[in-house]
């Protein structure tokens, strides 16, 4: 027994009351194995997302029991990409990689979708999951094992500021979906950091922009960054400690960077 979705916090010492659903469990060789029937994206060994780090109550005719449903190590979302930028727009390319279970849901619908559809459904995650105003003029995908691959050719508008000569940009303006930006709207009683993508890579570089400050002039704007942070649920305690992680995520992507 198992529940699935989010917001909705734990209590262990009042456990069946607090599930919705049931999905079967397996240990093989000591590994632990969960699989949903009933969900069209889940698959053995990759759960979806809205059951990671959840109680599940283990019904067993000697010893039922309490267990976690661990996320799956490896689980990344892989954003590099090249731009030019032309006057405030950027025009360029991007290759995402989403592995284990960020990929299920893409594997299952290429299973079924058509060309057209499939190509409306992943413009759809770019605009919620990544960038709103994104404009893609170029796409294509492929599954590779447990990673799916998007390549897409695109402009993103309006993501540098025009102040008097000078020149200012920041990430959050590139990747304008990929993070809460309002921090306030996070139930700090109910949160788990879900839809957003936990365990993120970022390599970008805008060619033509270089940085105004910088020893080396001629080197272009480009951001290297890599950060992981749990899914909750939180404890009071870990909840604070979550909430400031968040703040100084988001102070990387609302950095202005002064450009020429």
């Amino acid at each position: 027994l198992v529940y699935r979705g989010r917001g909705v916090q734990f209590h262990p010492e009042i456990p069946v009351s607090q599930f919705n659903h049931m999905i079967v469990h397996s240990e093989i060789d000591g590994k632990e194995l969960w699989y949903d029937g009933t969900n069209r994206t889940s698959f053995p060994e990759i759960t979806t997302l809205d059951v990671v780090n959840q109680q599940a109550l283990v019904l067993d005719t000697s010893f039922s029991h309490l267990e976690n449903i661990d996320e799956m190590i490896g689980n990344k979302l892989t954003i590099e990409g090249s731009f030019q930028h032309r006057d405030r727009d950027l025009i360029g390319t991007l290759e995402i990689t989403l592995s284990n279970q960020y990929a299920v849901e893409f594997s299952f619908a290429k299973s079924y979708l058509n060309q057209k559809d499939m190509a409306d459904y992943i413009c759809q995650w770019l605009e919620k999951n990544l960038q709103n105003n994104i404009q893609v003029n170029s796409l294509r995908w492929e599954l590779d094992s447990a990673d799916f691959k998007i390549f897409t050719s695109c402009k993103i508008p309006s993501s540098i500021i025009h102040i008097g000569s000078s020149k200012y940009i920041r990430l959050g303006s590139i990747l304008n979906r990929l993070i809460p930006m309002d921090i306030s709207l996070m139930k700090t009683n109910e949160l788990f950091y879900n839809p957003y993508y936990n365990h993120v890579s970022i390599n970008l570089t805008i060619d033509n922009l270089f940085y105004f400050y910088h020893t080396n002039p001629a080197e272009s704007v480009t951001w290297n960054l890599n950060y992981d942070l749990p899914i909750g649920p939180f404890t009071e305690i870990d909840k604070t400690g979550f909430i400031s992680q968040i703040k100084s995520l988001k102070n990387l992507f609302t950095e202005n960077i002064q450009c020429k």
